[in-house]
């Protein structure tokens, strides 16, 4: 008896905490083109995933359109590129990320990053606002790929906040 009751409340347990997770598409977008800035992307991503999945969320990262593209998009089919990836892909939430880079061609870091969260369903606005690359706690050592994951660290953690 004590085993069939231990059984049901594992399962009870188990069922709860997936129906307690939300599934989250993370959809960047960078005016900067070429490997370095993919590469900064990919830092940046790691950072806010592991916040989101830290606290029990689903999260998966989009494709990568440049302004023209995503401007061309929106008009043919009516809504933003990543509102149909959101529910083409069954996300709930949609966190997305603009990066701003100083007009040194050279540089690869972010100068600062936009964001808004949005419940797709409901079309509205969870959360929205943008870091500065000077608010990113550092230490002497660190390097850009660290800040820029500590950035979007700080990302998910202002949107949970939020949320």
């Amino acid at each position: 008896m004590k085993n069939k009751q231990l059984i049901l409340g594992l399962v009870i347990f188990l069922l709860g905490s997936f129906v307690a997770a939300e599934t989250v598409l993370l959809y960047t977008d960078s005016p900067a083109e070429g490997e370095g800035s993919a590469e900064v992307q990919g830092y940046f991503e790691d950072g806010v995933m592991e916040v989101f999945f830290d606290s029990g969320h689903i999260i998966f990262n989009g494709d990568y359109r440049s302004a023209e593209e995503e401007r061309e998009a929106t008009e043919l089919f009516g809504d933003r590129p990543s509102f149909r990836l959101a529910k083409r892909s069954g996300a709930g939430l949609v966190l997305e990320v603009r990066f701003t880079y100083s007009d040194d061609q050279e540089e690869k870091t972010p100068r600062s990053v936009r964001y808004r969260f949005i419940d797709v369903q409901k079309e509205k606005d969870i959360s929205s606002g943008s870091i500065d690359i000077a608010q990113v706690p550092r230490e002497d050592t660190s390097k850009d790929t660290v800040i820029v994951q500590r950035m979007g660290a700080l990302v998910g953690r202002r949107v949970l906040k939020d949320y």
